[in-house]
């Protein structure tokens, strides 16, 4: 048997073991912050992951992100967005303290490949109806051209949006006839009356966030160049929602959209996108 002293050195071991344990479970702290393109606008949907640990987030509609119980010590962490570049960043986690952090992303528009996932830019007029507001920036020209030019497609201003009397963009954007976002296991889906599941691609600010196909949906996985894209036809559950922004915007984020409700109704430079497109523009 052993002695009582021996015993009392394994019990004593044993307390500071467990004590160990406990101190490294609770040397936790907190990541948060925004993440911003070389505009200052905020970058919806990207993704926040820590290397080496299964904890990630997505930034909300206006950018922002928390991440808790991160690891105390030095972590690297990476954000990625479809249309971005992908970036890293190293942090320094304190215990039971709050980092707050900005980001900025640059968008992949120079890289091989990305502007495949962007919508052509048509000249704009000043007659094409662009409001005065809108004097001092370009970001809304090709929404106002096609809006002038095409002959088919639904195209709601900000006024348009306003005047719906409907708050979230899930239910502005079933005002348009024929368009329903629904929910299934595999995340949301946006239906056109004209089109069949999965065949409709969803562009945001430009960027071809959910492309549509004849497959079934979740199944694609094009993406922008320059960056490292996560984002699908459809979320799964080993990744975010890459329409989470269709209950996160409201009214006041938006400044425009566009609905193609059938491959007839798409622009020229669209053609061949997919059944139907929706394109929504944050303000």
């Amino acid at each position: 048997m052993p002695s009582l002293l021996v015993s009392l050195r394994r019990a004593a071991v044993g307390l500071a073991c467990v004590s160990a344990v406990a101190h490294a479970q609770g040397s936790r702290g907190i990541l948060a912050g925004s993440v911003i393109d070389t505009a200052s606008h905020p970058v919806v949907g990207a993704t926040i992951a820590v290397e080496d640990t299964p904890l990630h987030t997505t930034t909300d509609s206006t950018g922002r992100f928390v991440l808790r119980d991160v690891p105390a010590g030095p972590q690297l962490v990476q954000v990625t967005r479809r249309g971005y570049v992908t970036q890293e960043f190293e942090v320094q986690i304190e215990k039971d303290v709050s980092l707050s952090v900005t980001w900025t992303l640059q968008r992949a528009s120079g890289a091989a490949g990305a502007e495949a996932d962007q919508p052509a830019e048509p000249a704009a007029s000043a007659a094409n109806g662009k409001p005065a507001r809108l004097a001092g920036t370009t970001r809304y020209d090709g929404f106002y051209a096609r809006r002038q030019s095409l002959k088919s497609g639904v195209f709601l201003t900000h006024e348009d949006i306003e005047a719906t009397g409907k708050t979230s963009l899930r239910d502005i954007l079933e005002t348009v006839q024929g368009v329903r976002v629904r929910q299934s296991s595999a995340g949301r889906m946006i239906a056109l009356g004209g089109c069949g599941p999965g065949t409709v691609s969803v562009y945001l600010d430009g960027d071809r966030v959910v492309t549509g196909t004849a497959q079934t949906f979740g199944n694609d996985r094009r993406g922008g160049g320059g960056g490292r894209s996560r984002g699908g036809s459809a979320s799964s559950s080993s990744g975010p929602d890459p329409l989470e922004f269709v209950d996160q915007l409201t009214a006041r984020d938006v400044e425009a959209i566009e609905v193609y409700r059938t491959a007839a109704e798409l622009p020229p430079d669209l053609h061949g996108d997919a059944c139907g497109v929706v394109i929504v523009w944050r303000r």
